[in-house]
């Protein structure tokens, strides 16, 4: 009987570890994204029935991943603005896939064309 009681306790003590550990210390958070530079190339506007702007640009973005564990990238990178989509005018991938180390922050320099119509 004494025995279950102490192999009860040691359970129930190593449960409540647990869940605190999981809880607190190995929580995943999101990375956070940020844009560090943008500088802009080329801005084109066309004022025909379609109205429409172009624009090609080279930034640096920064990854940053609080978490203790790497992250994987796959394709980061999209523009918004106001809710709509902004598609790539070339279409290609601005980003290559690749990891962000724990802890660390990642810098990603490239060079978009983006287009849309107002």
């Amino acid at each position: 009987m004494k025995r279950l009681c102490i192999i009860t306790i040691i359970v129930l003590l190593f449960t409540v570890v647990v869940l605190v550990f999981t809880t607190t210390i190995f929580h995943v958070h999101t990375p956070k994204f940020r844009i560090r530079s943008m500088t802009i190339d080329e801005l084109t506007t066309k004022s025909s029935s379609n109205n429409a702007i172009d624009m090609k640009f080279e930034a640096e973005i920064g990854i940053k991943n609080t978490n203790f564990g790497h992250f994987d990238l796959k394709n980061p990178v999209g523009f918004f603005y106001r809710g709509t989509h902004l598609a790539l005018a070339d279409g290609d991938v601005l980003v290559e896939e690749g990891k962000v180390k724990p802890r660390s922050t990642k810098k990603i320099q490239f060079t978009a064309e983006i287009g849309t119509k107002i």
